[in-house]
């Protein structure tokens, strides 16, 4: 079934789209940035192609936009990283490209960063590092080259959680930690981190 079939009827005052495990098809339309009040999109577990539109990034309300195990392919949208109410980002299991963008350090209020098992390269961006209120940062399974940057300065933003262990997953990449970068893992799993690298 066609996504765009269901979400015709949607107005500029629709809060929720949830329409996961639909197997639903074709490509995200780029006129969703009309639905200004949008805080939570789910498209999860069905068949879209295509690219993610740079529009989303004027959601100024989402909190939730999980568009995790399609066929999506590209880069990830800079835009992205205007979406600065955003919660939960999960972009896992797709056919995403390319670097991943600086601004996502913009998301202060980012609980969930998942990334995982796409095509990505390049470095982690340090600007990732200045997440505190994360509990999840999944990046693992993709072709980055590099996590030095980014884990130093997260240890050096890093305090004690207070109610759960945080957790970054860089694992399965083409990444080989410094010498700095594996003490500023040592110093991360000591306030309490679960570091996979």
């Amino acid at each position: 079934m066609c996504l765009k079939n269901h979400l015709d009827a949607l107005s500029i005052d629709t809060k929720q789209i949830d329409l996961s495990l639909r197997r639903l098809q074709g490509q995200l339309p780029r006129n969703l940035d009309q639905c200004i009040k949008l805080e939570s999109l789910v498209l999860s577990h069905n068949r879209l192609i295509g690219g993610i539109p740079p529009s989303l990034g004027k959601i100024q309300n989402l909190k939730n936009l999980y568009l995790d195990s399609n066929c999506l392919t590209g880069n990830i949208p800079r835009e992205i990283g205007n979406l600065l109410e955003l919660r939960n980002l999960n972009l896992g299991h797709n056919q995403l490209v390319g670097n991943i963008p600086a601004g996502l350090g913009n998301l202060l209020n980012i609980r969930g960063l998942l990334l995982h098992n796409n095509q990505l390269t390049g470095n982690i961006p340090a600007e990732l590092g200045s997440l505190t209120h994360f509990y999840r940062i999944w990046l693992h399974s993709n072709q980055l080259s590099s996590a030095d940057d980014f884990l130093i300065n997260a240890a050096d933003q890093a305090t004690k959680p207070d109610w759960i262990s945080p957790e970054i997953d860089i694992s399965n990449n083409n990444i080989t930690l410094s010498l700095e970068a594996r003490k500023a893992v040592r110093h991360l799993e000591t306030l309490g981190y679960t570091i996979k690298t």
